[in-house]
């Protein structure tokens, strides 16, 4: 089992929280999301729990009685979606309640570290899920129902209530016969005359309740701008391309470096006092607020460097124009979330860009060091070790950052 989730297990069980995996118990080697059925009064209690574990409770409007919460393991370099679900229920808009939360809990069996389901409920929990949740039988799925329904008896809550359901024809009994030989076909045909006699709705909102509820989840989800700072060679490109494959949330990689070419792809102003400038200014205003789109919408942005690029010494001794146009541009937008500094010795920068002179890169590290050292919110992180360490940690600091914005509220 992973770590991190037998942990979270074993805290909730000292704190004789009531609890209950809903499936998956085959899968929590290299888990994703877990599945928890929880007392819905015990939920402050579950979030104490779970938070120095380093798990964050993440919005959730719009998605019933489920209360996510996330961490990043990066031992095993794997995000754990912890899903507590408070009230079972089924189907779309959770509309098809079950209303036998206290029975399942009640008559659930232990397993070492693991609180599981009765093989009764859990043959039908998992059922359920399948058809009226998803309206397939997952292959991954199908032979975990089947070894269950040679196990259960089909006397549980989840059973009697399906067994009230059932059109003429069918019974509990004859869907965990047609289960246990594997016939998902009529399995699936059944799913929507279950659906249609279900006993226990819940009221339908509308659907303009449900896009509000969508929307309003939607900008609840605090994202993240995070900008990367490093000499050449140093891997800011090929950590920001792994971030966008790995990380938990969308990514967006934004290129914020001094050789950007604004629209048209002229970077002066031609004989207009100015005009290069007003370009470059716009330019970066451009990028910075496609940015906070991202971000607003809950997205993580990389900023493959930043205007803060600009406070860095030129190679040559600039003019007083030169260095007030430097010095507006690196001031230009406003300060990321997070700024990292990517570090490593000349040496190393060298063997990965021996185009350039060992002196130069030296220099530029230099710079970057005490760049980041008058910066708020920069970390200096040792690019120097294998590329797939180094985003482990990187990630690791984005998410600190991420879980102290989600905790503020």
């Amino acid at each position: 089992m992973n770590p991190t989730v037998e942990a979270a297990f074993r805290a909730l069980d000292g704190e004789e929280a009531s609890w209950c995996l809903l499936r998956g118990e085959d899968d929590l080697d290299a888990p994703k999301d877990v599945d928890l059925l929880v007392r819905r009064r015990e939920l402050d209690r579950v979030r104490s729990v779970l938070r120095p574990l380093g798990f964050v409770q993440l919005p959730s409007r719009g998605h019933g009685p489920h209360a996510f919460f996330l961490a990043y393991d990066a031992t095993s370099d794997r995000w754990i979606k912890l899903d507590a679900v408070t009230a079972l229920c089924f189907g779309r808009d959770f509309g098809l309640r079950t209303g036998v939360e206290e029975e399942l809990l009640a008559r659930r069996r232990r397993d070492g570290a693991l609180a599981l389901l009765d093989r009764d409920d859990a043959f039908w929990a998992l059922l359920l899920h399948c058809l009226l949740d998803k309206g397939a039988i997952d292959p991954r799925h199908g032979a975990t129902l089947v070894r269950l329904a040679g196990e259960g008896g089909g006397d549980g809550p989840l059973g009697r209530l399906v067994e009230s359901a059932c059109p003429p024809g069918w019974t509990a009994g004859r869907i965990v016969e047609v289960a246990g030989r594997e016939d998902w076909p009529a399995l699936v045909k059944l799913a929507p005359l279950l659906e249609a006699r279900w006993p226990r709705r819940a009221p339908a909102r509308s659907p303009a309740r449900q896009r509000a509820s969508r929307l309003a989840n939607r900008l609840e989800r605090p994202g993240l701008s995070v900008a990367l700072l490093a000499p050449d060679g140093a891997g800011k490109s090929t950590l920001a391309a792994s971030l966008a494959e790995s990380f938990y949330l969308p990514v967006r990689t934004v290129y914020m470096g001094l050789d950007q070419r604004p629209a048209g792809g002229r970077s002066g102003g031609g004989r207009v006092p100015g005009l290069g400038l007003a370009r470059r200014l716009l330019t970066v205003w451009g990028r910075y607020l496609g940015a906070r789109a991202h971000t607003a919408r809950g997205g993580l942005v990389v900023f493959d460097r930043y205007t803060y690029d600009s406070a860095l010494p030129p190679r040559q001794p600039p003019t007083p124009a030169r260095r007030l146009r430097r010095w507006l541009i690196a001031h230009a937008c406003p300060a990321p979330d997070l700024v990292l500094v990517l570090d490593a010795p000349g040496e190393v920068l060298h063997a990965r860009k021996p185009e350039h002179p060992l002196a130069e890169l030296e220099e530029q590290r230099r710079h970057y060091r005490r760049l980041g050292e008058g910066l708020d919110r920069a970390v200096v992180v040792d690019a120097s070790r294998e590329a797939d360490e180094v985003r482990r940690e990187v990630e690791s600091l984005i998410w600190e950052a991420l879980a102290a914005r989600i905790a503020r509220g």
